[in-house]
């Protein structure tokens, strides 16, 4: 087996991909009065720890040791905006981090250290990618919170199609 490239992730349900939707639609007509084109909307995700190419034996690992994080459901408010200028990247967040989820991206990359995979002093911003290569003058935004309700943690892997990247789920926890 070759190698996947890999990351943590939660992931929205159908209503909060819905309510995410609709609310880039608001931006394009009320903020922007320009087409943002969004990424698939089946690729929204808040990225808990990227780990990057991994083989078998560490994505064993990794399922295994994740498997005994003791994970307590949370709840999200997304409801700002922000932009990444170096990757020119337009995003959704939250304006208070909840303790449950700073507490959950601390196991996560603990059970990486715990499988050899070296980590790095990033600063963890949970956000929604919601369009790459954004030009245009960025406009900073609230919005009425949409509420995210995150009952599960997931190990995705990055998979490249002729129409783009997918994000397929590898463990669900």
């Amino acid at each position: 087996m070759s190698e996947k490239r890999i990351f943590f992730a939660i992931k929205p349900d159908k209503r909060v991909i819905s309510a995410i939707s609709k609310q880039v639609h608001t931006l394009e007509k009320d903020i922007y009065h320009a087409p943002l084109n969004p990424v698939r909307i089946d690729n929204f995700h808040i990225t808990l720890k990227f780990i990057g190419q991994a083989n078998r034996e560490t994505i064993k690992c990794l399922i295994n040791k994740a498997s005994t994080i003791k994970f307590e459901p949370l709840k999200l408010s997304l409801d700002c905006t922000g932009v990444f200028k170096r990757g020119r990247i337009l995003w959704f967040s939250t304006q208070q981090k909840p303790t449950a989820l700073q507490n959950l991206h601390q196991s996560v990359v603990d059970v990486c250290t715990s499988c050899n995979i070296p980590s790095q002093q990033e600063k963890f911003i949970p956000h929604v990618t919601i369009t790459r290569k954004f030009k245009l003058p960025y406009q900073a935004t609230n919005f009425s919170p949409i509420q995210w309700f995150v009952n599960h943690f997931y190990l995705m892997e990055s998979v490249s199609y002729p129409d783009g990247v997918r994000y397929e789920v590898l463990h669900k926890f």
